[in-house]
């Protein structure tokens, strides 16, 4: 889903389900391995420049934290802050 408030500011929510395509002896029966969301602000100074801010969090399943012999209880979580430069230099 995405919103723009202007020519130059919009939002942007995305979301990713993981899951197994199938299930094996290594691994649970259950496939779901968890769920992701990404929350995106992007502003366009001009046509070469703009920033674009990110807040990213997963949801794992205990399906994946068995796969992956994870034990403690942590959010994976992160936030990222880009400026693109893309100068036109022919025409």
């Amino acid at each position: 889903m995405e919103y723009k408030f202007s020519e130059n500011l919009s939002i942007k929510n995305t979301s990713h389900v993981f899951q197994l395509a199938q299930a094996n002896a290594n691994s649970p029966t259950d496939k779901n391995l968890g769920w992701e969301n990404d929350l995106v602000l992007k502003y366009k100074f001009n046509d070469c420049c703009e920033i674009e801010s990110g807040y990213c969090f997963y949801q794992p399943t205990d399906a994946l934290k068995t796969i992956q012999g994870v034990t403690e209880n942590k959010f994976p979580q992160f936030f990222y802050l880009q400026l693109s430069i893309t100068p036109n230099l022919y025409k």
